[in-house]
């Protein structure tokens, strides 16, 4: 079952360090996923300046519960 995930950033000023923090942790989990057919497509979610403020996921798995386990 496909669903859409919206993650957003802490609000500054410590979002962008916590983002930068977990950044390299959170690209390999996504490439695991990716690579386990679990993550479709993912990007990350822009301001009006262009400041990367979220992310946004599609993913399936075979139940919300799945998802939230994951």
């Amino acid at each position: 079952m496909p669903f859409l995930v919206l993650g957003f950033d802490f609000p500054p000023p410590e979002g962008p360090e916590r983002r930068k923090a977990v950044r390299e942790e959170h690209l390999n989990q996504g490439e695991r996923l990716y690579n386990e057919g679990k993550w479709l497509c993912a990007a990350g979610i822009l301001n009006e300046a262009g400041e990367l403020v979220g992310s946004m996921i599609i993913c399936d798995y075979p139940t919300e519960e799945a998802l939230r386990h994951e």
